[in-house]
Formats: structure tokens, C-alpha cells, sequence
């Protein structure tokens, strides 16, 4: 073709030629010959004439691993700045329960240092109470049917929730041992009030009238669900954790009510059972462990300005 010679002289044409397999091998050995004198210092970029002078070998080191490094967040639905069960807990609750004990063993008080109603006891009693034997005996069995209901579903939370869906042992552990000492104290509170008050029961059958054991261990369940709910997605989602309060809360109540209308108890009995129950129960996990936040407590007194001059102050975290 016209000008073929010309661009040829210019521009060689470059055509590409598949390498074989002696060629591939060639061209890697090259490679790694020409890596391996770099990598031992064998040549010389700044003057490529001058001599291959050996090097030293590269030395290789290895820095030491911190053995302080803050470790990473735990994935535990229990927070690491919530306390876990201490051994003093262990202890009160070992105490409370030895205590109920004791007085199931000692037996009621036989002779009542304290009958009939206060306040609004009476008006209330002659509203609401059953009046024939067949419905006093009915909300008696659903009495004592929400009473036994009432430890269901915080067990369930701490052995099932926690245990088989978030697969959370820290969290399971310290929610039983909670769950224990919550209804350990709010039995011997029980206990020890009928104990010492001796009041008779509305139909007359014994002195363990004050307060509603039933309802405070109803109250204690309740209380227990709503604290625990309400720091911990135990369910995965806010209405239902809300609902599980409601609903503890709701056969805490009908606990109450049954007691009122099976003639068992006042109905201030079943009020302070309510409040009792519901404290301990709401209490001891936020007191104890949910109400921290990774902060120390401390308390301390020292002399500091009032309005009428100088003065003790005093001054804490909380």
C-alpha cells in the first residue's frame, strides 16, 4: 500500500503474539530474580553503573500486644454499667426467706389483736362481697388461680426470653436471682405484718387478714414485669413490652379484687398488699441495679455558704 514504508518508519506496528508456556516461566523467573535484589538491597536506583553493594538484611518486628486495651462492648442486654447480683443480695435473700420460713413454721396467731374495718373497710365490704357460698368459693379459686399466675411471667423472661431467644446468660442469671429476691422480701414482708397485726379476716376464719399476701405477691410480679420491661427490649418491641406490664399489672388487680369479693380480706388489706408488692417488686431491680449509670455514688458533708453565713453543706452524686 502507498505510504506503507513511511508510517512503518514511524510507528513500527506492534502485533501481539500469545507467549508459551517457555516464555511465561522465563519472564516469571526474571521477575522474581529482579524482586529478590531488591528485597536483599542489591541495587542501586540512584546510579545504576556503580557496584551492587550488600545491604544488611531487613529486619522484621513485631510490637508487643497491649495488654491494657479496653475490651469490646459486651453484646448483653445487661449493661455493663448496671451492677450485677452481689453476694449481699444473696444474703438478704437467703435471710428473708429463712424468715418466712420461721413463721410458717410458728404458725398464725390464734387470738386477733385487731378487728373489723377502717375507713371505707365496711361500705365497701357490704357493696362488693359475695353473698351466697358458690361465688365465694369461685373467686376464691381465681384468687388463688392469678396468685400462682403472678411468678409465670417473670420466670419466663429471665428462663425463656433471656436463656433461649437472645441467648443472653449474664441477663438470664441476674434476672432470676432478682426475680427471687424481689418475692423473697415481699413474702416475708407478708409474713411478718399478719404476724404482728393479727387483724381477723372479714369472714371471721383466721388473724392473717394484713395485709393480702396474694395481692402483694400478685403486686410483686407486676412490679418486676413493668421495671424490667421498661429498661430491657426482653420482647423485641415497645408495645409489647408495654403490654406485658399492663398485663401483670391487670392480674395483680384482679387479684385484689377476687379477695375483696371472696370476704378474704379488707379492702385496705388488698391496697397495702398492692402498694407493698408492687414496690418491691418495681424496687429492688431499679434501685439495685437499673437506676446506675456507670457513675460512683457518694455522699459527702463539709462546711460551704448559707443564707445566714457558713454552714455544713452537703454534696453527692446520685
Amino acid at each position: 500500500m502507498p505510504g506503507y514504508g513511511t508510517m512503518r518508519a514511524c510507528a513500527p506496528t506492534v502485533r501481539s503474539k500469545r507467549m508459551g508456556p517457555s516464555q511465561v516461566l522465563f519472564v516469571a523467573m526474571m521477575l522474581i530474580a529482579t524482586r529478590g535484589r531488591v528485597a536483599l538491597g542489591q541495587t542501586n536506583n540512584s546510579n545504576p553503573a556503580a557496584p551492587l553493594v550488600p545491604r544488611a538484611p531487613a529486619s522484621v518486628s513485631f510490637a508487643p500486644l497491649a495488654t491494657n486495651a479496653v475490651p469490646s462492648e459486651s453484646s448483653s442486654l445487661w449493661r455493663n454499667q448496671w451492677p450485677t447480683f452481689r453476694m449481699t443480695e444473696l444474703i438478704a435473700t437467703i435471710a428473708a426467706g429463712a424468715v418466712t420460713g420461721a413463721i410458717v413454721l410458728y404458725g398464725p396467731i390464734e387470738h386477733p389483736r385487731w378487728k373489723g374495718g377502717i375507713l371505707f373497710d365496711d361500705t365497701l365490704r357490704e357493696q362488693f362481697r359475695a353473698r351466697d357460698p358458690a361465688t365465694h368459693k369461685t373467686f376464691r379459686a381465681l384468687g388463688d388461680y392469678t396468685y400462682r399466675l403472678s411468678p409465670v411471667l417473670p420466670l419466663a423472661d429471665a428462663l425463656i426470653v433471656a436463656t433461649l431467644a437472645h441467648a443472653d446468660s449474664k441477663l438470664a442469671a441476674n434476672l432470676t436471682l432478682i426475680t427471687l429476691e424481689a418475692y423473697s422480701y415481699s413474702g416475708a414482708a407478708s409474713f411478718i405484718s399478719t404476724e404482728l397485726t393479727a387483724r381477723q379476716r372479714p369472714d371471721g376464719s383466721d388473724t392473717q387478714s394484713f395485709f393480702s399476701g396474694h395481692t402483694a405477691i400478685a403486686a410483686t410480679g407486676a412490679g418486676l414485669t413493668c421495671a424490667n420491661h421498661s429498661r430491657i427490649a426482653l420482647w423485641g418491641n415497645a408495645f409489647a413490652d408495654a403490654a406485658a406490664c399492663i398485663f401483670a399489672s391487670a392480674n395483680a388487680l384482679t387479684t385484689a379484687a377476687t379477695r375483696i369479693v371472696a370476704d378474704y380480706h379488707y379492702t385496705t388489706d388488698a391496697i397495702a398488699g398492692l402498694l407493698v408488692g408492687f414496690g418491691f417488686g418495681y424496687a429492688v431491680p431499679v434501685l439495685l441495679h437499673y437506676s446506675y449509670a456507670g457513675e460512683e455514688r457518694s455522699i459527702a458533708l463539709g462546711p460551704g455558704p448559707t443564707r445566714g453565713g457558713s454552714g455544713i453543706t452537703v454534696r453527692g452524686t446520685f
